[in-house]
């Protein structure tokens, strides 16, 4: 694997983790109660989750298509996001979500002066032995900890109200596609260049990086057949959104051919547990390896 695969997970002791969430718990109820949080953001938000996020999808495409117009989705892929936002944006976008005094003091204390080290195992003449690297400053986000998530999802809150009337943001954390619908393929084309100038102008500002390689757009329904020209985004028949892959026509036939596969290797375990196990433990592997994959996103696909 290569070593740009790797996250830095922090190790967060058992008491800061509980700090941590009784300040998550009074953040995000501060921002449910004022409404500052957008409707567009669908993770880690109560009453929320990735079946609402894909239900969105399917439901403002379609309205689209039903209304007769032109239909595409650009799924916009980050590079690293939980690396890139810096501490001092993070601080002032609280700031504009009312964290001030006391509070901002506390977030500002909680993000400063953390420092990291990695620990490999080796061998020295024979004697198992550890290596621990130098340690280095946390600048970005503390992956690992109970508020990391929630930070980072408050610190782009304010994409949805940049982009404007040029798409509909769909969000999951760093999952995020852009839903767009015009009566023509000239104005689908206008709204697309907008929107994907304004999307890298937003992650510019907001220490976030674009990866445009992985980035995708799948043009929707019959008339969604011309394609919109965009510089350096690969136009495909289907594309995974939070674990499931959405094709052009909302067929779900490639989701469907991929779950069948996982399937097939769950039937397999499942009879050897039969052969060599009892029908408990048989049980058990249906659970792991057959049910959640029927029956994730199975609201949206099913």
């Amino acid at each position: 694997m290569e070593v740009n695969s790797y996250r830095p997970i922090s190790l967060i002791s058992i008491i800061s983790k509980l700090i941590e969430k009784i300040a998550l718990k009074r953040l995000l109820a501060q921002c449910d109660e004022n409404e500052l949080m957008t409707p567009n953001q669908h993770g880690f938000r109560k009453h929320k989750s990735t079946a609402t996020a894909l239900i969105t999808l399917f439901e403002e495409t379609v309205d689209h298509i039903d209304a007769g117009r032109v239909a595409a989705g650009i799924m916009l892929d980050y590079s690293k996001a939980f690396d890139c936002l810096s501490h001092t944006l993070i601080l002032t976008k609280l700031q504009s979500l009312g964290v001030v005094a006391k509070a901002a003091d506390w977030f500002s204390n909680y993000l400063s002066d953390r420092y990291q080290v990695v620990e490999l195992p080796c061998q020295e003449k024979g004697t198992n032995n550890k290596v621990l690297s130098m340690p280095l400053p946390i600048t970005r986000v503390l992956q690992g900890s109970v508020l990391g998530s929630a930070l980072f999802i408050l610190t782009t809150n304010d994409l949805p109200a940049y982009l404007g009337d040029s798409c509909t943001p769909i969000m999951y954390a760093d999952a995020t596609t852009l839903v767009l619908g015009k009566e023509n393929i000239e104005s689908l084309q206008m709204s697309a260049f907008i929107a994907t100038n304004l999307a890298p102008q937003y992650c510019h500002e907001n220490d976030l990086v674009i990866n445009t390689q992985k980035t995708k757009q799948l043009m929707f329904g019959r008339r969604g057949r011309e394609e919109i020209a965009l510089p350096e985004v690969d136009v495909e028949e289907s594309a995974y959104f939070l674990g499931i892959i959405i094709d052009s026509c909302f067929t779900w036939s490639a989701h469907i051919d991929s779950v069948c596969r996982k399937l097939n290797t769950g039937i397999f375990l499942i009879q050897r547990m039969m052969q060599i196990g009892t029908p408990e433990i048989a049980k058990i592997v249906y659970h792991a390896f057959c049910e959640t994959h029927v029956m994730y996103g199975i609201v949206a696909w099913g």
